[in-house]
């Protein structure tokens, strides 16, 4: 059976997939930490709607963004263990809140991220900002 999707949801995964197909690497890691916390943001919002589906969907989306991040570090900058070890404890601490729930660790590495995308002179919008 197809999965209904709303038309949004469509467009912006069309948005998506021309961003990963034509992006450079700035654009790429821009795409990944908006992504992230984004859907830290969102997993935070289903968490105070009760809907538990939703909201590990959107954990697993963020942690999935996290793995794509890690991946792509570049180990011979100066910056590449520090940014490991970064994105290998905020998916370790996730992936542990998959399990139990932790809105607390949730929302520090939402703010993390948020963070180091605004050192590297990236703008994620923060959830307040959007809509589910």
């Amino acid at each position: 059976m197809l999965q209904v999707i709303s038309p949004a949801e469509a467009y912006r995964r069309v948005e998506l997939d021309a961003l990963v197909l034509g992006g450079d690497a700035r654009q790429l890691i821009k795409l990944c930490l908006a992504e992230a916390v984004g859907s830290l943001d969102r997993a935070l919002l289903w968490h105070d709607k009760g809907d538990r589906r939703r909201r590990n969907t959107a954990l697993a989306k963020a942690i999935s963004g996290i793995h794509a991040l890690r991946m792509g570090i570049d180990q011979q900058h100066p910056l590449g263990g520090a940014l490991l070890t970064l994105y290998g404890s905020a998916a370790a601490r996730l992936t542990r809140t998959l399990i139990r729930f932790d809105a607390g660790a949730v929302a520090e590495v939402s703010a993390d991220l948020a963070e180091l995308a605004d050192a590297f002179g990236i703008t994620c919008p923060r959830q307040a900002d959007r809509t589910l």
